[in-house]
């Protein structure tokens, strides 16, 4: 099956303007999302057509819960967090759980879009990463990713 459909789990939706459009301008279509508990009704029912999930990690749908979860599950997509708390904060904590990006708002439709492009890129090649089930990025992927020189500081500290 393609993987053709953005999941955005938001709660309060301040995301979906940007999502949508980004979506839009990557010609993927858009599923949402606005609990948890939602989130892991879609889940159970399979994501086969998921690209990419855009999680709102701010407080109404327990994102860090729905983030591990989809860490440990072996048919898991790419995540993309975003969130208004501070992103020097955030970015350590949900790329060592998996995410993929990590984003603070407002996040732009240009960033959010050529995250979801690079995602699917990768996908396309079938470029498998070397990380851990429960989200600690290999070397390869630090590098590959923005601020891996932070990451590579908060996970050597980590050890």
């Amino acid at each position: 099956m393609e993987r053709n459909v953005v999941l955005l789990v938001d709660a309060d939706a301040d995301t979906v303007s940007t999502v949508i459009e980004a979506a839009a301008e990557t010609r993927l279509d858009l599923r949402f999302a606005r609990t948890s508990n939602d989130a892991f009704h879609l889940f159970d029912g399979g994501l086969e057509d998921v690209a990419v999930t855009v999680l709102d990690v701010d407080p109404g749908v327990h994102g860090m819960a729905v983030l591990e979860a989809l860490d440990a599950w072996d048919a898991a997509h790419p995540v993309i967090v975003v969130s208004s708390l501070e992103e020097a904060y955030v970015r350590p904590i949900a790329l060592a759980h998996g995410a993929e990006f990590c984003f603070g708002k407002p996040v732009t439709t240009e960033s959010l879009k050529n995250a979801i492009e690079k995602i699917c890129q990768e996908d396309s090649r079938g470029a498998g990463c070397q990380c851990d089930r429960w989200g600690h990025p290999c070397p390869g992927c630090l590098k590959s990713r923005p601020g891996s020189e932070q990451e590579s500081a908060v996970l050597a500290d980590c050890k």
